[in-house]
């Protein structure tokens, strides 16, 4: 007897297995917290952070991806990016919309396939092609802990980058302030102002105060926050 194909009777048919589909609701978080998604490249470290003193291909292409991520992903509110992650602020209003429907797999993948995605383009502009990708982790964090998650990784990126010049240029490792660090390399012969500020800063995405997306380096976290907070996270 000749087989029949319906997709209704598919569906039915398939039911029993969809029952052991296995789905993660997003956390419950408080009034005042937020979700924050952290995306780290695939071997981008060893490909381009850790080959080059001043890999300047690899943090453009990731200033474009901040740049454009939102016409994707409309429920950013604040972006930072730095070395070879991204870190997202989710707008908690969101959060139940017909895209998300406050399932931690499909803001996990979305966030994940569109940086990968967009990365992917604006990197290979010459040479070889090749495609790239970003794991992506959840961290649900009160109010009063987001200044310090940003500054905690804009310190990590500060402090990488610190080591670097300190191989670079044969110097001890250990901890500098950014004065000691430039005394330091003045003593060799280079300079901290030789070097983009957006290599140990990174870049932020954020609103400003009328709602317009901008892409700009981030200056101290400590200092500027407050600033880069008004638009985006009232």
């Amino acid at each position: 007897m000749e087989k029949t194909y319906s997709h209704d009777d598919a569906i039915k048919r398939y039911k029993k297995i969809k029952k052991k589909e296995w789905t993660n609701r997003l956390p419950k978080i408080e009034p005042s917290g937020f979700i924050i998604v952290r995306l780290d490249g695939k071997g981008l470290t060893k490909k381009f952070l850790r080959k080059k003193l001043v890999a300047d291909e690899h943090f453009l292409a990731m200033k474009q991806v901040l740049a454009q991520i939102v016409k994707y992903c409309p429920y950013i509110e604040f972006a930072y990016s730095s070395n070879d992650e991204i870190s997202f602020i989710i707008n908690n209003s969101q959060l139940n919309s017909n895209v998300i429907k406050c399932k931690t797999e499909k803001l996990l993948s979305y966030l994940s396939g569109f940086v990968s995605s967009l990365y992917t383009i604006y990197i290979n502009t010459t040479g070889k092609q090749q495609a790239y990708s970003f794991d992506a982790r959840l961290i649900p964090v009160s109010k009063d802990l987001l200044k310090e998650y940003f500054c905690c990784r804009q310190q990590i990126a500060i402090g990488y980058f610190i080591e670097k010049l300190c191989t670079h240029n044969k110097l001890e490792k250990k901890a500098y302030t950014l004065h000691q660090i430039d005394s330091a390399l003045h003593s060799v012969g280079d300079n901290w102002a030789n070097y983009p500020e957006y290599i140990p800063y990174g870049f932020i995405g954020h609103y400003d105060e009328k709602r317009v997306w901008q892409v700009e380096v981030a200056k101290d976290f400590e200092m500027h926050w407050s600033a880069y907070a008004h638009g985006s996270l009232k």
